[in-house]
């Protein structure tokens, strides 16, 4: 049997295994049957998915979810790199400035070198308004500084995380005490009304949060409600 896992990222980065398939074989009709289940439990399509570049799984993912992303996992791909480079060395060794005549075989696929560009980012910093704006757009997408803004923030002798950068969606008063006490009087069978009013708050919270660093827009929000 092959056992396959399915693994989500939560909102805290962390990979959380939600739920397994066991396959007798690894092929089309196996892996479709998988996901067709998967569809019928979740009801809706992922977004993206991360997989190996096993063939049989690519044309099923492609087949059932045709609305999702497919992309490889970079972890199977930076494995195969000692395979396709020479001399490679994962710590502490650039290969960016190495002909590419010493570095690839002359049977290496070209596409293998996308994965050497050095990317640079940029923080834009604003004293008046204690404001940091980096180019990886990592806080403005997930909620969370990335690194390149904790370093400016030391670089300026900034010892605390700034107020405006701790989002309510990761503090614990994010839902309401009445709502869980509310919540509480419900029996088991109401479960599904605490998943929508967590979602409800959840969503809400996302919105001001976007809303935030655009006044005009908080402005028009406000006078429409």
């Amino acid at each position: 049997m092959v056992f396959v896992p399915l693994t989500r990222i939560d909102i805290h980065k962390k990979c959380v295994t939600f739920g397994v398939g066991l396959l007798s074989k690894e092929d089309i009709d196996s892996y479709t049957w998988l996901l067709k289940s998967f569809l019928k439990a979740f009801g809706k399509q992922p977004i993206l998915l991360l997989s190996d570049e096993d063939l049989a799984m690519k044309n099923a993912i492609a087949n059932v979810f045709p609305e999702s992303i497919h992309r490889l996992c970079m972890w199977q791909i930076t494995s195969k790199l000692p395979l396709k480079i020479k001399e490679f060395r994962p710590h502490g060794y650039s290969i960016l400035n190495r002909p590419e005549s010493d570095i690839f075989s002359d049977d290496d696929d070209d596409n293998w070198d996308k994965l050497l560009k050095d990317s640079i980012y940029t923080v834009k910093c604003d004293q008046k308004e204690d404001s940091f704006i980096c180019s990886c757009m990592k806080f403005e997408e997930y909620g969370i500084l990335c690194r390149h803004i904790f370093i400016a923030m030391k670089a300026f002798n900034i010892q605390f995380i700034l107020a405006k950068y701790l989002l309510r969606r990761w503090q614990k008063d994010i839902i309401p005490p009445e709502l869980l006490r509310r919540c509480f009087r419900y029996s088991d069978s109401d479960e599904n009304i605490q998943k929508v009013a967590i979602n409800i708050f959840s969503t809400v919270d996302n919105c001001l949060s976007s809303l935030s660093t655009n006044k005009k827009k908080t402005r028009r929000v406000l006078s429409s409600t």
